[in-house]
């Protein structure tokens, strides 16, 4: 596993086209926005999805840390755009914008896990008091039982810092083979476990979950 693929800070990008535009944003996606993106410095690599369900636009950029995001060069980019930039940026019909800062990694099951062309992410509101027991279980149960399919394939954990439109303040990333590791017998035998249900009574115990394909290469900072 190359870890300077990944940084310890995400911004986790989400777009939603008008469908008149889908495929020039498409293509202006990964042309022009994520490449501007890897000039900044402290970025280490950057990918682009697209949602299974909706067809939303997803970019994920990874950053040494999280000051990343706060640098000048950073803001220049956030707020001067060119013309087709603008159009693009302007035709977002429900923009979503999240910054995390890892807390957890587990040891891939192959190299390039991060490449893998599924991500799965899945979102919580933790309160404060619960955090402790919701991050043992979590990783000392349920990701030990998911990563017994072999398409399972990697799962990060990031506390939320801020973002918008929800109030989300823990996002998981799983990496996947294949669509058939949400229907695996190791997922079903991790969602049924003492714990789980212990935890699932707790009335903030609810996930909202997002399945994104993979589309175009990682760019890596190193590439610009």
């Amino acid at each position: 596993m190359k870890h300077s693929r990944l940084g310890r800070a995400i911004l986790f990008a989400e777009m939603m086209p008008e469908a008149s535009l889908k495929e020039k944003l498409s293509a202006w996606h990964g042309t022009e926005y994520l490449p501007s993106w890897m000039k900044c410095p402290g970025l280490v690599s950057g990918q682009n999805y697209r949602a299974d369900a909706t067809d939303s636009l997803l970019t994920t950029l990874e950053a040494k840390d999280s000051d990343a995001f706060g640098s000048p060069e950073y803001q220049q980019i956030e707020t001067q755009h060119n013309e087709l930039s603008d159009s693009m940026l302007s035709s977002d019909r429900r923009p979503s914008r999240y910054l995390g800062e890892e807390i957890y990694r587990n040891n891939p099951s192959m190299p390039d896990a991060e490449d893998s062309p599924l991500l799965f992410a899945v979102w919580w509101r933790v309160p404060p008091e619960r955090e402790s027991e919701f991050g043992n279980w979590y990783e000392h149960e349920h990701v030990p039982l998911l990563t017994g399919c072999p398409d399972w394939r990697m799962v990060r954990r990031f506390r939320v810092i801020n973002g918008q439109p929800e109030a989300w303040n823990h996002l998981a990333f799983h990496y996947l083979g294949s669509k058939g590791a949400l229907q695996s017998p190791e997922r079903d035998a991790a969602r049924k476990t003492v714990w789980r249900n212990k935890l699932g009574t707790e009335p903030w115990f609810e996930a909202t979950y997002s399945l994104f394909n993979r589309t175009g290469s990682r760019l890596h900072a190193s590439d610009t």
